[in-house]
């Protein structure tokens, strides 16, 4: 009886980490919409310095980042 618990209890919490097999896997784009105090649109004025948008590709492993410097 202590062998089936300790066994059910090993089981349990490890089979929870299973992959799942509805995971994301495509493109997100986000794209920067940045405003000044006043409520002014700033975007195109500080496009240097942080980009207009930024592109991720994500799989079931990981993910990699593009922006307009480094794509």
């Amino acid at each position: 009886m202590k062998k089936l618990f300790a066994i059910t209890t090993l089981t349990l919490p490890l089979s929870s980490f299973s992959s799942d097999q509805d995971v994301f896997v495509g493109k997100i784009i986000c794209k920067y919409s940045l405003t000044d105090l006043k409520g002014l649109d700033i975007t195109y004025s500080l496009a240097p310095y942080f980009g207009r948008e930024q592109h991720y590709y994500i799989d079931h492993r990981n993910y990699k980042a593009h922006d307009e410097k480094n794509a």
